[in-house]
């Protein structure tokens, strides 16, 4: 999506997921020195961290590899809730990473509930705009 198409919450999102991402890796910095932990660890966990980020809003940029439909059908609202489906899971994503890093902080261990509310909250928001999009192309191709 260009960014002229980007509505003003589009742009919302995207700083805010941004600035989470800036603090993902200060957290992970600050917790790596309080623990004495080894820089590979931590570098090795902010390239994670960065290349995913990075994945996804390359990901954006081509929303037809997301359902693997030429170009000239990913036009319109395929293309919009394409371009959505991957900003939000990005954005729970990065989001999700900031809470057990505070929570590490504050050395309060969360359970694997956490985890699995994470992975549910992804695959709903992937469903829910999955199935937008499979109506809009059984709809141009009938």
């Amino acid at each position: 999506m260009n960014k002229r198409d980007m509505t003003k919450f589009d742009k919302f999102v995207e700083a805010i997921c941004a600035l989470l991402l800036l603090v993902s890796i200060s957290l992970q910095v600050v917790f790596c020195v309080i623990h004495s932990l080894s820089i590979f660890s931590l570098v090795i966990n902010i390239l994670i961290i960065v290349l995913i980020y990075m994945g996804l809003s390359i990901l954006s940029c081509y929303p037809e590899r997301v359902n693997a439909i030429p170009a000239e059908i990913c036009l319109g609202n395929i293309r919009r809730y394409s371009i959505k489906m991957i900003r939000y899971a990005k954005f729970i994503f990065i989001a999700s990473l900031v809470v057990p890093e505070v929570c590490d902080l504050l050395e309060y261990n969360l359970g694997q509930w956490y985890s699995f509310v994470v992975v549910v909250a992804i695959l709903a928001e992937i469903i829910f705009y999955e199935v937008k999009i499979i109506k809009l192309i059984h709809l141009i191709k009938k």
